[in-house]
């Protein structure tokens, strides 16, 4: 039945928070396999939403590792180090990052696990399955073509999707959307 690969993690979705659960896995020295599948071709955090001079509205030691780890290289201000802009960003005098800068930032990190990320896989069922000896429980995951991957934990984390309420669904103008 299982003539292919158990993966020990499989992630739906790498946004923001799979990132930082790539993040930990490997800053804890995780072994194991693991693979995320993301529904996107590529890394774009919020990339409707990058509007000129918009900030993230977030303190940026609020970042994929910060909390948990500020010392990881994984941090926005590495990220900000390591191009040369730390001082840049610094001298703004915003309270907060500009949402483009940090789209860079989340893009950056994400760069970092392109070896374990599958883009432009939409996940559409996830099963329990049992196995033979009922000794343990794995996760059949099918994407969009058909194509499984098992495995014994399976991390979701899909994102936002755009919502605008059904009162406003049919309304034709540009102040309309989801933020």
């Amino acid at each position: 039945m299982y003539n292919q690969i158990i993966y020990d993690v499989v992630g739906i979705g790498f946004g923001p928070a799979n990132i930082s659960v790539a993040i930990a896995m490997e800053e804890f020295g995780f072994k194991g396999k693991s693979l995320f599948l993301e529904s996107n071709k590529e890394c774009r955090w919020q990339g409707n939403m990058l509007f000129e001079n918009s900030d993230i509205q977030n303190h940026p030691l609020r970042d994929l590792v910060t909390p948990r780890n500020p010392r990881s290289k994984y941090s926005f201000t590495n990220f900000l180090h390591e191009h040369g802009r730390l001082f840049e960003h610094l001298n703004t005098g915003f309270s907060y990052p500009l949402r483009v800068e940090y789209a860079q930032y989340i893009s950056w990190a994400a760069s970092h696990f392109s070896h374990i990320v599958e883009y432009n896989k939409t996940v559409v069922a996830i099963e329990r399955v049992r196995s033979q000896d009922d000794a343990f429980n794995i996760y059949k995951v099918t994407d969009q073509n058909g194509q499984v991957f098992y495995s014994h934990i399976v991390v979701i984390a899909p994102g936002r999707s755009p919502f605008i309420p059904e009162v406003f669904e049919n309304k034709s103008t540009d102040r309309i959307f989801h933020l």
